[in-house]
């Protein structure tokens, strides 16, 4: 077994978004829109996102939707950067449920800016 399979699913998310980051910081976007395809499969491993989420989620489950949402609002970034208007909509849609209807995990820094976006 590898190290990459021994690892829970939202260590191996949370570290490809480590990797994302650095790309999205070096404004690498060739490599953010890769990274984040891989990202947004590695959350279909998560069970806790909507519309299953749970209206009092435990710690593990908040940790999947902080990812989650964290994962998407760069989505939307990434999106504004190149110019890619249906996926900034479908970003925004899929974050408005996590901004609304989530048992509203603690706010997101880019909570206030995103939906102004739209």
């Amino acid at each position: 077994a590898t190290s990459r399979s021994m690892a829970t699913p939202v260590a191996a998310v949370a570290a490809q978004l480590e990797k994302f980051k650095a790309a999205f910081a070096r404004e690498d976007l060739e490599a953010c829109v890769k990274l984040l395809a891989e990202l947004k499969m590695g959350m279909l491993s998560f069970g806790s996102l909507p519309p299953a989420a749970p209206s009092a989620p435990s710690s593990s489950q908040q940790q999947e939707l902080l990812l989650a949402r964290e994962i998407l609002e760069y989505g939307t970034l990434v999106s504004i950067k190149t110019v890619d208007i249906p996926a900034f909509e479908r970003h925004i849609a899929q974050l408005k449920v996590y901004y609304a209807d989530c048992g509203s995990p603690p706010a997101a820094e880019r909570q206030d800016p995103i939906p102004r976006l739209n």
